[in-house]
């Protein structure tokens, strides 16, 4: 065999080589990008403690605002490679919303809230996709209140964090652009007990509470 045939088949091997290893690397499904919760109340847990042992001292009709916001925090892990779209997952409420000195909704009360896209990771770098929206929560008197997120809250877990925040692309796509969450061919997972702001919908009359 002459030295030009042994370079022209070194070159062909190293070709193969190298075509071989681009198809296992990027043909597999993405690794999962995960950061650590978004958090910005520390103290709910001991507040919610203390909550559940009062009594009304009163009932009285409030009007919940459209555009009142306040804090919740996610009750599951979601991630782009097994969720689908339609899946349920619960929200709680972080500190109680107050309307003229009343209660309207608790802390500790229980909203839910529905994936709205999802795409694994795909090979060649094609990172996963993740979309959710909010659908409501509970009022004291048991009423379920329209809440959503959008760009005014995505600005408000922005002013509280102070930097671009997972839950802002989720929520809202990429206006707050958080890098790790974009990480090109990963998967993006939000963690449980993330925690971001929610406003309501629509204006709503409850029997507020007054302690």
């Amino acid at each position: 065999m002459g030295r030009g045939s042994v370079r022209r088949l070194v070159a062909c091997s190293l070709i193969i080589l190298i075509v071989s290893l681009g198809i296992t690397g990027c043909s597999s499904g993405g690794e999962e990008q995960e950061a650590a919760p978004q958090r910005f109340v520390y103290d709910y847990e001991a507040r919610k403690m203390k909550a559940a042992t009062r009594r009304p001292m009163a009932v009285v009709q409030r009007e919940i605002p459209f555009g009142t916001m306040f804090p919740v925090r996610l009750l599951n892990r979601l991630s782009s490679t097994n969720v689908r779209v339609g899946d349920v997952f619960g929200v709680e409420v972080l500190q109680d919303v107050v309307v003229d000195g009343a209660v309207v909704i608790a802390i500790g009360a229980i909203g839910q809230g529905r994936v709205t896209e999802v795409e694994p990771a795909k090979g060649w770098g094609k990172g996963g996709k993740l979309r959710i929206s909010l659908d409501s929560v509970s009022a004291v008197d048991g009423q379920r209140i329209a809440i959503e997120a959008n760009e005014q809250t995505a600005g408000r877990d922005k002013d509280v964090v102070g930097a671009g925040t997972l839950a802002g692309v989720v929520l809202v796509g990429p206006l707050w652009l958080f890098g790790p969450a974009l990480t090109k061919g990963e998967n993006i997972v939000l963690p449980a007990d993330t925690q971001f702001y929610v406003m309501v919908r629509f204006p709503a009359t409850v029997n507020a509470h007054i302690y």
